[in-house]
């Protein structure tokens, strides 16, 4: 705008408010549900409420159609994501009720004014074009909290959520916080009103998977096990948003690398990851030797071989280091058993013992007889070896002695003798796993343990397929169960 100018005149509120509402509704990229990973317990909650919608018919449909819908949970977990996918599938229109048009340009700033023109400009929607229509309304609690402080605004909304100003037949409202059901007032909860609650949870780790893989597949990418190397999202709360952030700065990487041709490498992302997820491990990292890092190599490749041999997929090991760990092994402890994940045999939990034990015997047979193992892995041995005498009632003596027990959150004090056995059993577990480690690795032998150090030294993280062709190509074989 050129000096002198005056400022463009903006068109009357009510005219700009219906051209929102009817000319330009807010814009978005369709997302289809091949496009919506890790959240099936999600999608069935929101289908009869997609198929009420799409089947809206506003000549028979005389009851109020106006379904409140809360979808709840911690930012970057799709909520937003999701909102559009209703609206893809139903076809319906879609508004962003922050962008209404209103007097003030907070836009936490509303009237009861502004609640009242827009629930009338979007029954008039409905009942002009016949369509069902979405207000979508993202960061909810921000406007609840300010209308609290003006309770003329709240009860204008109850009235056009009950549809006592004319029929509020085919609007659905979808609010979307990071506050839960509980937190909001009863009154704007209750049935009639938002009564649909939808609680939105972080991915599990087959979901984080599922989401990484996604996301690469958007951009150009080698071909590498991305599902492996997810197990390094090692964090609970790691979102969606925080996942789809992760390749975009791995395409960065990627980018600055090999120029615009780029294709995201396994480093790339194993970079980012150790960045964004992990933890740099700072300047300590910098100042270990190349015989600190292959004898940390030395150590997980431990873990990593006991743990192939006695039968289990091997998904990741590597030499990722953050401020409390050194190196990392990931197995996968299922079998065929389809019941494996929920139920595991004594066996199984014993040999678990022995793969917590690799390391320290692998660095000992490198030439490292002082080698204690890490405090990590005598803990998980010693916890796991507790597991089958105390939770499993897995002792022998115990068996022989006292029969099945099993002991709870409430149990009573055990007594000296029972805490002997018990402690006898721990014990030979222990040294058995121990044993049977050792046996393991010394069948490996010293030269191909040090051998398969060096090449995680070289790549720092080697995924299913690489773990598979290098234990092959050096005829390490599983046993036979």
């Amino acid at each position: 705008m050129g000096p002198g100018k005056p400022p463009p005149r903006l068109a009357p509120l009510d005219k700009r408010q219906r051209d929102f509402v009817f000319k330009t509704p807010t814009k978005f990229a369709p997302v289809t549900r091949d496009q919506i990973h890790g959240a099936n317990y999600i999608l069935n909650q929101l289908d009869p409420h997609i198929a009420l919608t799409s089947q809206f018919d506003p000549v028979s449909d005389d009851s109020s159609f106006c379904r409140g819908i809360l979808l709840h949970g911690p930012a970057g977990s799709g909520k937003t994501y999701v909102a559009r996918y209703f609206a893809t599938v139903t076809g319906a229109h879609f508004i962003d009720a922050r962008e209404f048009p209103r007097e003030e340009s907070d836009e936490q700033q509303w009237t009861r004014y502004d609640i009242k023109s827009l629930f009338a400009l979007l029954k008039k929607y409905v009942a002009e074009t016949k369509k069902p229509i979405i207000l979508f309304w993202d960061q909810f609690d921000e406007f609840i909290e300010h209308a609290e402080d003006e309770p003329e605004i709240l009860n204008q909304l109850y009235v056009e959520l009950d549809g006592l100003e004319g029929s509020a037949s085919g609007i659905v409202l979808i609010a979307a916080t990071t506050k839960s059901p509980a937190e909001f007032d009863e009154q704007l909860m209750r049935p009639g009103r938002i009564s649909i609650h939808v609680h939105f949870e972080v991915p599990t780790k087959k979901g984080r998977a599922r989401i990484l893989r996604f996301y690469l597949d958007q951009k150009p990418h080698e071909d590498f096990d991305a599902e492996s190397l997810a197990e390094l999202i090692d964090d609970d709360d790691v979102t969606p948003a925080a996942i789809k952030e992760l390749i975009e700065f791995a395409y960065d990487k990627a980018r600055l690398r090999s120029g615009r041709l780029a294709e995201i490498g396994k480093q790339d992302l194993v970079a980012t990851i150790v960045e964004k997820i992990v933890g740099n491990p700072g300047a300590a990292e910098e100042e270990k030797t190349p015989q600190i890092r292959l004898r940390i190599a030395i150590h997980e490749i431990g873990h990593a071989t006991v743990a192939y041999i006695l039968g289990r997929t091997v998904i990741l090991v590597g030499t990722i280091s953050s401020n409390w760990r050194h190196g990392l092994t990931v197995y996968n402890d299922a079998s065929d058993d389809p019941f494996s994940e929920y139920f595991i045999s004594h066996q199984r939990i014993a040999d678990n013992i022995a793969v917590a034990h690799g390391g320290l015997v692998a660095n000992r047979l490198a030439g490292y007889p002082d080698e204690t193992g890490s405090s990590s892995d005598c803990a998980k041995g010693s916890d796991t070896s507790h597991s089958l005498v105390k939770q499993l009632t897995a002792g022998q003596k115990m068996r022989e002695n006292y029969g099945l027990l099993s002991f709870g959150a409430g149990e009573r004090e055990k007594s000296q003798r029972l805490l002997l056995v018990m402690e006898s059993d721990e014990a030979k577990f222990t040294k058995k796993a121990e044993a049977l480690a050792t046996e393991i690795l010394e069948e490996v032998g010293k030269d191909r343990i040090v051998q398969l150090a060096e090449v995680l030294c070289r790549e720092k993280v080697l995924l299913r397929d690489e773990i598979e062709t290098l234990f092959q190509k050096h005829e390490i074989q599983k046993r036979l169960s």
